[in-house]
């Protein structure tokens, strides 16, 4: 199924493969990554014709997919385990795949990018940290290297 039944319309083979790499394991996009989506398919070649009712529709019946609702149930049931600590398994995969009614590998791609996502969201944090930390600088005294070698000989006098 290349593009949306209803229409006479197809996307190019090209169009369609970029359309679909962006709702990859079940990611339903925000309304301005829709739109931004939208404008770009609008600009490859052969897709003058595309609308936008046309790309609601397609988005719409993505989010009320399979695999987009166990994408949402997934990332609810990975958050309470990553609260609790608990080191994930293939073996929760598993369960979330049958649980869900998705195939292990679409399940395992979906927790591959939860986790990724996580993943560079804590990164973004610790660099957001650190770079206001760079700007507190000015305001913490740091020891430097020559007031710690000063303190450790200060102790040693006071041994003798």
């Amino acid at each position: 199924m290349s593009a949306v039944t209803s229409t006479r319309f197809r996307l190019s083979p090209k169009a369609e493969c970029y359309r679909k790499s962006h709702f990859a394991n079940g990611r339903t996009l925000t309304n301005a990554e829709r739109d931004v989506l939208f404008a770009t398919l609008c600009l490859m070649p052969g897709c003058e014709k595309y609308n936008k009712d046309v790309h609601d529709e397609y988005c719409a019946r993505h989010a009320r997919s399979e695999i987009a609702r166990a994408r949402g149930l997934i990332a609810i049931e990975l958050e309470k385990l990553w609260s609790k600590g608990v080191v994930l398994t293939y073996r929760h995969t598993a369960i979330w795949a049958r649980e869900f009614e998705v195939t292990f590998k679409q399940a395992d791609d979906i927790v591959i990018d939860l986790a990724g996502e996580r993943i560079n969201k804590e990164i973004e944090d610790l660099q957001a940290a650190e770079a206001w930390d760079t700007t507190q600088q000015a305001w913490l005294p740091y020891p430097t290297v020559e007031s710690d070698i000063n303190e450790v000989w200060a102790l040693g006098d006071h041994a003798a």
